[in-house]
């Protein structure tokens, strides 16, 4: 949708249409960031399971009196894995911030919108 914008500023396109391009614009990107951020999360949880998992691995290993390296540098990747897709959610929560800010035309549209999708999860 950006490009029509923009083939639409610069003249391409009629400019009549550029503000119902604007509009579909920010709520397309809207979505796209609300979506981004909520996958993003869920494959958060999953690492941190991940690493769950792994570390009751190693803690009864250590117990056992058997060697665990392999798996505490398993351990230690997911760790760092992990913090990237945290930093990761925190610069699509930005992007899903900015798009907000872009549609604060059509508020109560978007909080008709929140309020079924955090309903529908409920």
């Amino acid at each position: 949708m950006e490009q029509f914008v923009w083939l639409a500023k610069s003249g391409l396109i009629d400019k009549k249409h550029l503000p119902a391009l604007q509009k579909w614009s920010a709520w397309w990107e809207f979505i796209g960031y609300f979506g981004s951020v909520g996958l993003k999360l869920k494959d958060l949880r999953k690492t941190g399971q991940q690493e769950k998992c792994l570390s009751a691995s190693i803690e009864i290993e250590v117990l056992r009196g058997i060697g665990c390296s392999n798996e505490q540098e398993k351990l230690n990747k997911l760790i760092e894995k992990s913090k990237m897709k945290y930093l990761s959610v925190i610069v699509s929560s930005a992007g899903l911030l900015s798009a907000i800010i872009s549609t604060h035309k059509e508020m109560n549209f978007l909080l008709i919108f929140l309020c079924f999708m955090f309903n529908k999860h409920a």
